[in-house]
């Protein structure tokens, strides 16, 4: 499953990257933060919702949506800026 990171994470640099990416808002092409999973597996953010305070991870290929409270709960799940 990819919010599974047990055993496998990030190095400290690129998840405090992604941290302040999903602060910062950064201007990206299309307006999606695009993410990866440690385990494998991609997503976006829409740069409108996290303007919004709202967390909502589209799956790349139609594989549905992940709701989180907040930029830690992201990174603690095993995800990080691509």
């Amino acid at each position: 499953m990819m919010t599974d990171n047990s055993r496998r994470e990030w190095s400290t640099g690129l998840r405090n990257e992604t941290r302040q990416a999903l602060s910062d808002l950064p201007m990206r092409p299309g307006g999606h933060l695009h993410m990866k999973h440690i385990a494998g597996g991609y997503g976006w953010f829409d740069l409108l919702d996290l303007a919004r305070n709202r967390f909502v991870l589209h799956l790349k290929g139609d594989a549905g949506e992940l709701t989180f409270a907040d930029a830690d709960e992201i990174v603690a799940a095993g995800w990080a800026i691509d």
